[in-house]
């Protein structure tokens, strides 16, 4: 393989790779054929700071988990923040539909039904931003090891490619 190649490649694509993984990535490119550099560069490889981005400001909704292609963890954090958000909005419709003319709820069974449901929207909004939060931090390493997995695949593909 061409060295000025796989010079530009590192260059452009090596910040989305751990740093232990590069000369992996140096090596293979260059036992790699010619003929696969297409391959290759065509990988579709996620950018570590637009997955911190997506988890910072959407990080409720689990999208940047389906970014980086980890459905369940996403799924997970999209239920938690839908399931909060329908809790807190149900216990907010039963204030306002049972509020007398005098600013407060006449049956004590509401209000304790209203009162456990905000605690029970709160730990789930609780729970939620903790995911959130270790995401934040996990997130860069993650989307590495995507990308890593990634890269061995089309590298697997174009070896097994070159041996027919």
């Amino acid at each position: 393989m061409d060295k000025s190649f796989v010079s530009l490649y590192l260059m452009t694509k090596g910040k989305y790779f751990e740093p232990y993984q590069v000369n992996f990535v140096r090596k293979s490119l260059i036992d790699l054929e010619d003929d696969n550099r297409i391959t290759i560069s065509s990988i579709n490889l996620r950018d570590p700071l637009i997955v911190l981005l997506l988890s910072i400001f959407l990080g409720g909704l689990g999208i940047d988990m389906f970014y980086i292609d980890e459905k369940k963890r996403g799924l997970r954090k999209l239920i938690l923040g839908v399931v909060a958000f329908v809790i807190f909005l149900v216990a907010i419709a039963l204030v306002n539909v049972n509020m007398n003319p005098y600013g407060g709820i006449n049956s004590p069974g509401l209000r304790v039904l209203i009162g456990i449901l905000m605690v029970v929207a709160s730990i789930t909004i609780l729970i939620q931003m903790v995911f959130v939060i270790i995401d934040w931090f996990k997130c860069s390493e993650l989307t590495k090891k995507k990308n890593y997995l990634m890269f061995t695949q089309a590298l697997n593909a174009c070896k097994k490619g070159g041996d027919k």
